[in-house]
């Protein structure tokens, strides 16, 4: 996973957790460990990475259009499938701890929609 990969992912994450407007705690110690396994190359820190990832989330939940735009501009950095993969079992895994409901059934696939077919 590249830099630009390693931050969307972070992005579509954070955004994952606001499709219910319910953080368990599952879902955050999850959350929390996933981000923490991402590797990370960049000049700016990691800590504000995250901080701007939650407000940008934030504000891309705003809206059934800011969702799927916010989205659609993260998921063509996947071109590839072993990293579309790693992507949708991140987010997956992430927002299944604790149960998947409706709001997040519908994020998956807006998700899976959003990824281009894959290079080879």
């Amino acid at each position: 996973m590249n830099q630009a990969q390693r931050e969307a992912t972070i992005e579509l994450l954070t955004l994952a957790i606001y499709t219910d407007a319910h953080l368990s705690l599952q879902e955050d110690e999850l959350l929390g460990s996933t981000i923490a396994s991402l590797g990370w190359e960049s000049p700016t820190a990691k800590t504000h990475f995250i901080q701007q990832a939650w407000l940008s989330a934030r504000n891309a939940a705003d809206t059934a259009e800011n969702t799927s735009a916010f989205v659609q501009q993260r998921a063509v950095l996947f071109t590839s499938a072993p990293a579309q993969t790693a992507l949708y079992s991140l987010v997956h895994q992430t927002l299944s701890v604790d149960g998947l409901n409706p709001e997040e059934n519908a994020f998956l696939q807006l998700l899976n929609d959003s990824l281009p077919t894959p290079n080879h």
